[in-house]
């Protein structure tokens, strides 16, 4: 399964009001790093609500021409999955994209995603463990003494 670093992102967000219905759509588009050759890769995942539900065929996406210096990655997804993808690229650093090409020479995905690498456990959101140490038991004597000295 090949694999790029994700270096940066731009999100976007659109709404399309028919007669018949309402569609919405983000967007996450992504660029990796550049490759000692000078290629680097544009990726742009699109959440949509016509990406849900089963699919006749068995693509998520699909990678353009590679002879470009800035191929093309594009895969489709269900809107209900952006706030995943966009939690992981808004707060975690390295980010990885995995592709699995379909079998043949088509370009088509048939597996897109986004990793990170092993962390250490309990990394997650600022540690507040220390400052409940300096929060002190309510003390009756202390809340007294106070209270008579600001008579």
């Amino acid at each position: 399964m090949p694999t790029i670093e994700i270096i940066n992102y731009k999100v976007s967000t659109s709404i399309r009001r028919f007669t018949s219905g309402t569609q919405f759509e983000r967007v996450l588009d992504m660029e990796s790093e550049r490759l000692y050759h000078g290629l680097y890769y544009r990726v742009s995942l699109a959440f949509h609500t016509n990406f849900s539900g089963t699919w006749d065929s068995p693509v998520v996406g699909y990678l353009s021409d590679t002879l470009t210096f800035t191929p093309r990655i594009v895969g489709w997804l269900d809107l209900k999955e952006f706030d995943y993808y966009y939690d992981l690229v808004r707060s975690e650093k390295p980010v990885f994209l995995n592709y699995t090409i379909q079998s043949g020479t088509s370009g088509y995905l048939t597996q897109i995603g986004l990793s990170t690498i092993k962390e250490p456990l309990g990394e997650g959101p600022t540690d507040m463990s220390d400052a409940l140490h300096i929060v002190r038991p309510f003390d009756e004597a202390v809340l007294a003494q106070a209270l008579v000295e600001s008579l």
